[in-house]
């Protein structure tokens, strides 16, 4: 929660920061366990994608997820810089996309960002990415998203077309005006080269994550 994180930054420390140096001294200490930090797009601002090196802190809830890739490094750990979407599997905590269709389905009008761009994996992508890094206990920072990305609008109205919903009820906006207590940053677009070279995989397309997004929906639906 972003927002919760600029107004108790102190929780996002214990959360984000504090979580990540208590288990980071643990495995200095006690164990060879290999520790990966997920870490977030949101360390990141100005146009992208952005390389790993581009780092700019703009909130609280980067901030302190940033510390914590700090600590997820010194146990010479690895740390994932990636923005996933998905069906969510934690009771009342939707992704953007449930999110979406949710809204979709009950009709409820919603705004969506023009402005604000990124380029999120699935979350069974994200896992099969994830297992890479721990299948090879890999040391160091990478980025993880989608090839292409676009705006969190065009996310929204893509994701109504490939599922057949009646997109009316999404007005398109800009953050500018809004009333969000934590900055947001605007582009969070994430060059993933480093780690399709590093395993020797190809990322997929954003709308093709989309398209898979709908067939995980009606596999489950049988």
């Amino acid at each position: 929660d972003v927002d919760e994180c600029e107004r108790r930054p102190e929780k996002a420390y214990l959360l984000n920061t504090k979580v990540v140096e208590n288990l980071s001294n643990w495995v200095e200490k006690n164990s060879p366990c290999y520790l990966l930090q997920i870490s977030t797009d949101q360390v990141y601002d100005g146009k992208g994608p952005h390389n790993e090196s581009a780092v700019m802190l703009k909130n609280y809830y980067a901030f302190s997820k940033y510390t914590g890739e700090l600590f997820a490094l010194k146990a010479l750990g690895g740390v994932l810089r990636t923005n996933f979407f998905g069906r969510s599997c934690v009771n009342g905590r939707h992704s953007f996309s449930d999110w979406i269709i949710d809204n979709l389905k009950s009709r409820k009008p919603i705004n969506v960002f023009e402005n604000v761009f990124i380029n999120p994996l699935l979350i069974s992508t994200l896992c099969k990415m994830i297992a890479l890094m721990v299948e090879n206990c890999q040391y160091g920072v990478f980025n993880l998203g989608s090839r292409e990305g676009f705006s969190k609008a065009d996310f929204a109205f893509k994701l109504a077309k490939e599922f057949g919903f009646d997109d009316s009820n999404m007005t398109r906006v800009k953050l500018n005006d809004t009333h969000l207590t934590a900055y947001r940053p605007k582009d969070m677009r994430t060059n993933s080269d480093n780690f399709e070279k590093f395993f020797n995989v190809a990322l997929p397309k954003l709308s093709d994550e989309i398209i898979l997004l709908n067939k995980e929906y009606c596999e489950s639906a049988k």
